[in-house]
């Protein structure tokens, strides 16, 4: 399937926002904004957006709060922005594009989304004439909004919950034994809990990343977890169509993982790398993967090329 190599390229630099958990400076206050009640978390919405703000805020509540009772740990505090078009440059890094899910403020604990459909979702979209009939039918049902429109946002919405999983591992100084790695335990934090708690949620999570993840690999020069590893900065600077088939698959590896291993998998994963202070070798790693966390984790490894 093809994809288009800017908005990839954007998905690249939305990493390198997530993972360095970027200290942008925003305004002293919030004034411009309007607080959202009725929640446990801190979270301020553009004026119009307060419903959606209220949305994301008790997921990333329920999220927190399951996660926590499933591995024993506090949540990282954490104060959410759901920000319009027009506010976005106001109380973020102007120079990350309107759209992109990413962890922003002073002290990197800021968990910014946007509130409004943009160019950046609508370019994700894969264009329907190059879908089978049934794909259409099933994208059509999915991700057509109240005014009958074609949207992603459901998916992208739920991305606040993929950087919420960085935010676990920020907060508890988990040692990221590999870029593969860490993006597949945050999708595995993402699915689980929305295939636990919230499975209303998953044709929105899932159908998209199944469609740009399973067509042809052919064409890419980059196809395998090692050369992911070793050419993380490369791969997105130069490659950026083939570093976003990569993140595709990881989120719907995510998903392969959770069927095979259901919820255990999501809390193995987190003690086994919590329980880590040193950089394990790739035998020590896999070998772990299976016997502490679930075979499925391993061979997500050892079968990616099949």
């Amino acid at each position: 399937m093809k994809i288009n190599v800017k908005i990839i390229f954007l998905i690249f630099v939305l990493k390198v926002a997530s993972f360095s958990l970027s200290k942008v400076s925003a305004q002293a206050g919030y004034d411009e904004l309007v607080r959202v009640e009725g929640v446990t978390e801190t979270v301020y919405a553009s004026k119009g957006h307060e419903q959606l703000g209220k949305h994301l805020a008790t997921l990333v509540e329920e999220a927190n709060l399951y996660f926590s009772d499933l591995v024993g740990k506090p949540a990282p505090k954490t104060t959410l922005l759901i920000l319009s078009q027009e506010d976005w440059g106001k109380f973020t890094n102007p120079q990350i594009i309107y759209g992109m899910p990413h962890y922003g403020g002073t002290d990197g604990t800021t968990l910014i989304v946007a509130a409004e459909d943009n160019f950046f979702w609508r370019a994700n979209m894969p264009p329907l004439d190059q879908l089978s009939a049934e794909q259409q039918q099933m994208f059509r049902e999915v991700y057509t909004n109240e005014a009958g429109e074609l949207s992603v946002q459901p998916f992208f919405n739920l991305l606040a919950l993929h950087e919420l999983g960085h935010g676990w591992t920020g907060y508890h100084k988990i040692k990221r034994q590999r870029f593969w790695l860490e993006e597949v335990f945050v999708n595995v934090f993402l699915h689980t809990f929305i295939a636990e708690k919230r499975p209303e949620l998953l044709p929105a999570l899932e159908l998209l990343p199944m469609l740009q993840a399973t067509g042809n690999r052919d064409s890419f020069k980059y196809t395998t977890l090692t050369q992911f590893e070793e050419g993380y900065w490369i791969i997105g600077r130069e490659a950026p169509v083939n570093y976003g088939w990569y993140q595709f698959r990881f989120h719907y590896a995510a998903k392969q993982v959770y069927d095979h291993a259901g919820p255990e998998a999501l809390k193995n994963i987190w003690n086994f790398l919590a329980g880590l202070t040193d950089i394990l070798d790739q035998e020590a790693l896999l070998n772990g993967l299976h016997n502490k966390v679930h075979p499925a984790m391993a061979d997500l490894y050892r079968k990616w090329d099949e």
